[in-house]
């Protein structure tokens, strides 16, 4: 307790291998993650869950050993699916959230294209298909650039090159 460190107060090894740890902070409180972890496949591969105030706030994978989560779920209080996280780029990381509708389908996905976990793309689907994506080129977190598809066929492309919120040319 005197390092502020989290303590461990519970860990329970299962016959594979794998291990799982319950945590406290230095107060006794329950801290925001608990971890499993274990091989799969002939992988390291670790699961956290994520609380807050005793509630579950999400759940995250790191499925190729690398200590970063690949992918993540986020819930409501009401432990309702809100988004999930996973890696476009594929180099570990979450740097993309997917958003689904009530009746489970994707609605928008969000990217960030720098993987800092800044937004810079936005795409749009519906009825399971893209139909049009928003991306912010310069970074100021607004779109300037407009991609328009019909059944998954880019139709439409439009840039705002003179920064005004509106497109003012087709490439």
């Amino acid at each position: 307790p005197e390092t502020g460190k989290d303590l461990i107060y519970r860990e329970v090894r299962m016959p594979d291998g794998s291990v799982t740890r319950y945590t406290a902070d230095a107060a006794g409180q329950p801290i925001h993650t608990v971890r499993a972890s274990g091989t799969l496949g002939g992988r390291q591969q670790t699961l956290d869950l994520y609380t807050n105030q005793g509630k579950v706030t999400g759940f995250g994978l790191d499925t190729d050993g690398d200590g970063q989560a690949d992918l993540r779920d986020y819930y409501d209080d009401d432990l309702k699916l809100v988004k999930q996280g996973f890696s476009v780029s594929g180099t570990g990381g979450i740097d993309a959230w997917q958003y689904r509708n009530a009746a489970g389908e994707v609605e928008r996905i969000e990217v960030s294209r720098q993987r800092d976990g800044v937004v810079d793309r936005w795409e749009h689907y519906e009825k399971g298909q893209l139909a049009r994506v928003e991306e912010d080129d310069d970074r100021d977190g607004k779109p300037d650039h407009w991609l328009t598809y019909d059944a998954g066929i880019l139709m439409h492309e439009a840039r705002d090159r003179n920064h005004d919120g509106q497109p003012d040319s087709r490439p």
